[in-house]
């Protein structure tokens, strides 16, 4: 099992993750909301449950693999984009 993120709307986690996956508290009065995130969590094992499932399984579209190909692939569209503005397309 493994544990739900806490995380804040500011930088770049929440483009990785969405609410099925992690509490997502505001920055404003940061302590009183990480507070009641961590509280809630602790009062709702099966939302952490739940979460922790479907990180799991959101996880996987982040592996070293599926990272690689997706790496390759951005490269390749770059590479085309460059070829036809050259080309004057």
């Amino acid at each position: 099992e493994g544990i739900p993120l806490i995380v804040t709307k500011s930088g770049g986690v929440t483009e990785y993750i969405d609410e099925s996956t992690a509490l997502i508290i505001e920055r404003e009065n940061i302590i009183e909301n990480l507070k009641k995130a961590i509280c809630y969590m602790k009062a709702h094992p099966e939302v952490r449950m739940s979460m922790s499932q479907k990180a799991k399984i959101q996880s996987e579209q982040y592996n070293e693999t599926n990272y690689y190909r997706n790496f390759v692939e951005t490269v390749h569209k770059m590479a085309e984009e460059n070829t036809e503005e050259a080309d004057g397309n």
